[in-house]
């Protein structure tokens, strides 16, 4: 079979929230040069870390068990923007389906909490 071994990929930038502006080279406590604003935010973006294994005829897709926890936040945000989709109208399934997104939600939390613990490299000091 054929291999291909887990890509690493990923990203942060410091922008300003009120122009927009990249404020990467910026030291923290210096305002925005473009605006003056003093808030920041940060983007992060980030890719899946995959190992693919194929072998004939099967082929079976792994990941990698060491991924950081911003690759299940965005599982977390999905949980909640349904849940709040959910008491802004309602859904076909009515309390039943409401039940369900309540329970997905509160269980993408509580994996959210276990990956926020075994990150150990951008978290370390988490316990």
């Amino acid at each position: 079979g054929q291999d291909a071994s887990p890509a690493t990929t990923f990203g942060a930038v410091m922008i300003c929230p009120d122009c927009g502006a990249k404020l990467d080279g910026v030291p923290t406590h210096q305002p925005c040069p473009s605006c003056g604003g003093t808030r920041r935010d940060a983007l992060v973006t980030a890719s899946i870390y995959v190992g693919v294994v194929a072998s004939s005829p099967e082929v079976e897709v792994e990941l990698d068990p060491h991924r950081p926890w911003y690759q299940n936040w965005s599982n977390t945000l999905r949980a909640l923007d349904s849940l709040e989709a959910a008491y802004g109208r309602s859904p076909a399934g009515g309390n039943v389906e409401v039940d369900a997104r309540v329970e997905r939600f509160f269980g993408e939390c509580n994996d959210m909490r276990d990956w926020l613990k075994a990150d150990k490299v951008n978290l370390p000091s988490l316990t």
